[in-house]
Order: structure tokens, then sequence, then C-alpha cells
């Protein structure tokens, strides 16, 4: 899986509505919305390696397997790599996160590798 397929195709999808809790079929490749940030990233990750990751049951149906950061959060303690976030945002398609706390839900960003985020999953920050 490469990340910078992954952020090209997140920026095909630029302008999309999103919608915090919002189911995405990960199977759907014309799928446009509307997004949740974590089903956004997890459908991007399907769409490039065709294995579901961050969602609750990784070996679900792709069109119903339900996405959410905390399972971003065990998938990368179990499998993935984890890295400063400094070294995230200088590397095209590295996932992002912010667990959730006591008074905030969770978020999940993609790098665009320059510093900064894909823009589709920050539409709700305004």
């Amino acid at each position: 899986m490469n990340g910078k397929e992954i952020l090209d195709l997140g920026n095909t999808k630029k302008g999309q509505r999103y919608v915090l809790g919002a189911l995405a079929p990960k199977d759907q490749p014309n799928y446009n919305g509307p997004w949740d940030c974590a089903e956004f990233v997890s459908y991007l990750v399907y769409q490039v390696s065709h294995k579901l990751y961050g969602c609750f049951n990784n070996n679900s149906k792709p069109a119903t397997a339900d996405a959410y950061t905390g399972y971003w959060k065990r998938d990368a303690e179990l499998s993935g790599k984890i890295v400063s976030v400094e070294e995230a945002a200088r590397t095209p398609g590295a996932a992002v996160l912010r667990v959730a706390a006591q008074d905030r839900i969770g978020h999940i960003v993609i790098s665009d590798g320059k510093e900064g985020r894909s823009k589709q999953t920050e539409q709700r920050q305004g």
C-alpha cells in the first residue's frame, strides 16, 4: 500500500459532504459521500489495499464495516507503525489520529506530506 495513492484518491473527493457518523461503503469505488472522518480514511485504505483497517471488525463486509478513530488506534497498536506527529506530517498518506478524550470526540486526517492535511476531513471544523 502506498501513502501517495491514498492521498491522491482522497484529493479526488475534496468538497464532498461531511456528516458525523455517516457510514461509507468501502467497497464502492464511485462512492461520493457523505463522509465521516474515520469512514473516509478507512474507505481510502480499502480502495488502495482491498483490506479493511480501522473498523470494528476488519473481517466484516466492506459495505457495512463501521470505522472509528478508536479502532484505528487499536489497529495501529496491534499491527501498524506508530510515528511522531512530526514524522507523519512529512509523510504523504499517513493517518494522524486524535484519540477521543473526556471532553472531545476523536478525529483522523490524512497527511499531505507537506506538514498539512487533507481538507476532506476538515470540513466539519468550521
